[in-house]
């Protein structure tokens, strides 16, 4: 009798050592949280290149909206953000849908140090973006 005591106290010991690692196994796993945007990249943002003058881009944490000229833009909702750290711009990917719910991704170059600050868009490096004055 004594012997079977003897063995589910070891056992209750070996259970209790597992459950005891496995929490603090857990707890050490830190969840990565989404990139957060950077409340200067917040606004809109023009360009002095004359064949975009009728162009912007609108950037709030949920929406991003595309000002395609003739008063007409393409609306973007946010779902979420990836952050590369770059020298000297930072590169932004936003994942979004459109308002059909397609997905699209759009890539940017943050330089939050030029003065002023300036984005470029991936795929028109050459094109230097400013904040509109607000």
């Amino acid at each position: 009798m004594l012997i079977a005591s003897d063995m589910r106290i070891k056992e209750t010991r070996v259970v209790l050592i597992v459950f005891i690692l496995v929490v603090l196994f857990l707890a050490g796993c830190e969840k990565t949280a989404p990139d957060k945007l950077p409340s200067g990249l917040f606004g809109t943002w023009i360009t002095e290149n004359s064949r975009y003058q009728d162009r912007y881009l609108d950037i709030s944490d949920t929406i991003l909206r595309l000002g395609t000229g003739n008063d007409t833009s393409n609306t973007f909702f946010i779902d979420h953000v990836k952050q590369i750290p770059g020298d000297p711009a930072v590169e932004w990917t936003f994942f979004c849908q459109n308002m059909q719910g397609d997905p699209y991704e759009i890539t940017l170059f943050y330089a939050a140090q030029d003065d002023p600050a300036s984005i470029r868009l991936k795929n028109m490096k050459t094109i230097v973006w400013f904040k509109a004055e607000q």
